[in-house]
């Protein structure tokens, strides 16, 4: 199985929009984890509201909540047949997803390090390792269902993940592998779900369910999905415990299909790009108190140091090279800061903040950027042994995120 390419492919973003539609996926539903998080938790509470409202109406009790929701936490009212009774689908869909990491997480930092840019990897040998990325910000999308539960979408694409770093050597990644494995994880997004977009005469989205039965819940139509790509060949499934999901037959997907992956590669390099520079912005020498501190840096080792608008491009690389040299008397990327330290959620001593993670690697990358005109290529590790299993049950949950 080969990576599918743009090549010959018309990538614009009508065409794209198109694609990504008729695979029942939302054009419009990328983002950074932060985002596209806060607009499902946000699409939760309003169906979930709405929902009680509606069984109230229906002769409830109100604000009750809703079969199979029985008022534990996280609700789940937005999971109800009356939920999806009243929703749109695509209102549904996006409130019964979770923010899915386009790439797998676990490859741009140690294990056990989810969302601390301490834990990134360091630089070396003519790559840039992990500097600049934030667990956060990275691209995402909706990933259909809970990643604890057997057959959904989100679930599969936590096994496809494992199991392509299974087959992969330990060690550092290129950007192509990358960019396999999120085709791979991207094939699941595009065949596991059931719900089409469609396009209205006038031009507007609208989505068709192809399974109009009512009296089951999103779990379990979602299984029946599985079920039928299996039945398809685009991947396998085993029943409700189906533990391995082979990697998708790229060459039985339809040409929307293809294009709809092809699409999210490049959503996916788009999205890396975007993080990489505004923690850059964010966090590095271009302006406030970064600024000062590199400056000063360039200051005690040069004597002095112009304004920062009369520097040239390679004296500010090389303020930015000076600083990150103070910082590094305090190792940029030590062991995970303990909550043990003398104060509850700092870090021990001799570690450097993750102020100063942020720090040190926003200054080499605008270091890397002024002197080579770009970032150089990220190389993510893959060590695979550290993976646990995707943790499965039969519903409910939302806890249990193994492998995004």
């Amino acid at each position: 199985m080969s990576l599918i390419k743009a090549g010959g492919m018309d990538m614009s973003a009508a065409a794209c929009a198109k694609a990504l539609a008729a695979c029942g996926i939302d054009p419009d539903g990328f983002g950074s984890y932060k985002s596209v998080n806060e607009s499902q938790r946000q699409a939760r509470d309003t169906l979930g509201a709405d929902a009680r409202k509606e069984a109230e109406a229906r002769g409830g009790t109100p604000d009750a909540h809703v079969p199979p929701c029985s008022g534990g936490t996280p609700c789940r009212c937005h999971a109800s047949d009356i939920a999806r009774d009243i929703s749109t689908p695509e209102a549904f869909l996006h409130a019964n997803a979770q923010s899915g990491h386009m790439s797998q997480d676990a490859f741009y930092r140690q294990p056990s390090g989810r969302f601390d840019v301490c834990q990134n990897h360091p630089p070396g040998n003519g790559h840039s390792g992990t500097a600049g990325y934030d667990g956060r910000a990275a691209p995402c999308m909706d990933h259909t269902g809970q990643s604890n539960v057997s057959g959904s979408p989100h679930q599969m694409i936590c096994q496809t993940e494992i199991d392509f770093a299974q087959g992969q050597p330990n060690g550092p990644m290129t950007h192509a592998q990358i960019e396999q494995g999120v085709a791979q994880s991207a094939a699941v997004a595009v065949t596991g779900s059931r719900w089409k977009y469609e396009t209205n005469p006038d031009g507007s989205l609208r989505m068709t369910r192809e399974n109009e039965a009512k009296g089951g819940d999103v779990q379990r139509s979602f299984s029946q999905s599985q079920i039928a790509a299996a039945d398809s060949g685009s991947y396998a499934a085993t029943g409700a415990a189906a533990s391995t999901a082979p990697a998708t037959d790229f060459n039985a997907l339809s040409d929307d299909e293809k294009l709809a992956i092809a699409c999210i590669v490049a959503e996916f390099n788009k999205g890396m790009s975007k993080m990489r520079s505004e923690f850059e912005q964010k966090y590095g020498p271009g302006k406030g108190a970064a600024q000062k501190r590199a400056r000063a840096a360039y200051a005690a080792e040069h004597g002095s140091c112009p304004s920062w608008n009369n520097m040239t491009d390679a004296q500010k690389a090389e303020a930015s090279a000076a600083r990150m040299r103070q910082l590094e008397g305090r190792p940029p990327h030590p062991a995970r800061p303990s909550a043990a330290g003398p104060t509850a959620g700092q870090s021990p001593p001799g570690q450097p903040t993750h102020a100063e993670c942020r720090e040190w690697q926003a200054n080499y990358l605008h270091q890397q950027r002024l002197n080579t005109g770009g970032y150089p290529p990220m190389q993510p590790q893959n060590n695979h042994s550290s993976l646990p299993p995707p943790t499965t049950t039969s519903g409910g949950s939302s806890s249990g995120v193994a492998a995004d």
